[in-house]
C-alpha cells in the first residue's frame, strides 16, 4: 500500500485545480507525469525570470515604426 506522504496528492490538487485551472475531472484522468508537465508550463508561463512586458513608450515607439 503507498503511504499519504510518496505523493503530495492535496498539494498537486490546490495547484492544478486552484492556479492552472484544471476541473478535478481534468485532474483525477491525468496522469503523474502529466500533473508534472502541467505545473512545469504554469510555473514557466509565469515566471518572473522572462522579459518584463513592454513600457507604454517602446510600444508606441514600435507602432510609429511598423503602421499597419
Amino acid at each position: 500500500m503507498v503511504s499519504d506522504d510518496s505523493l503530495p496528492i492535496k498539494r498537486y490538487m490546490q495547484i492544478c485545480m486552484g492556479m492552472v485551472g484544471m476541473a478535478p475531472s481534468e485532474f483525477w484522468c491525468s496522469s503523474v507525469p502529466e500533473i508534472h508537465a502541467a505545473i512545469e508550463g504554469f510555473t514557466e508561463f509565469n515566471s518572473s525570470s522572462s522579459e518584463p512586458p513592454l513600457q507604454r513608450d517602446e510600444l508606441a515607439d514600435l507602432m510609429e515604426l511598423h503602421p499597419d
